[in-house]
């Protein structure tokens, strides 16, 4: 099949079971797999539930983290079917839309035969080897990802120690 379009039961175990088989098993290569009325994953009467395990919107969740295992740098994200086969999830109002592609793991492209230096800046600068090993820091990184500011007084100190 090219296209599936589950209106089904609306029933949260259903939609997986549905899914697992037919997006796995039955979609081709470059299909896509639409489930529509995800809404009743929030109505208990339909076993659903706000943040409800076991729901198809908290199934859904979970696959996206599923097909950036490649990404994740932790061991708690399992590469499993997902992983090797989901390439994107769309989420809209009350609608979820899987497009099945066989995935691998992502390789940098490189282009282009000059590369940057970026610890360049820090190199010429008094305490030079303290800042580059601060700069490799995971918890430094991070810091400076979430703090603009941090980053624009780094730059401004590596400035002044230059002049």
């Amino acid at each position: 099949m090219d296209v599936v379009i589950d209106d089904g039961s609306h029933i949260p175990s259903h939609q997986r079971a549905t899914f697992e088989r037919l997006f796995y098993d039955n979609l081709k290569d470059g299909g896509f797999y639409v489930v529509e009325d995800c809404h009743t994953s929030y109505w208990r009467n339909y076993g659903g539930g706000y943040r409800r395990k076991g729901s198809f919107i908290e199934y859904s969740k979970q696959l996206v983290d599923e097909l950036n295992f490649w990404h994740a740098r932790d061991d708690k994200v399992p590469r499993t079917r997902a992983t090797d086969w989901v390439a994107s999830v769309t989420f809209y109002s009350s609608v979820i839309v899987f497009q099945k592609r066989a995935m691998t793991n992502p390789q940098p492209i490189w282009t282009g035969g000059r590369m940057l230096d970026l610890d360049a800046p820090f190199k010429d600068v008094h305490g030079s080897s303290v800042i580059l090993a601060l700069k490799k820091s995971e918890f430094i990184q991070a810091a400076v990802r979430r703090n603009p500011a941090l980053w624009r007084a780094m730059r401004r100190m590596m400035a002044m120690r230059r002049s």
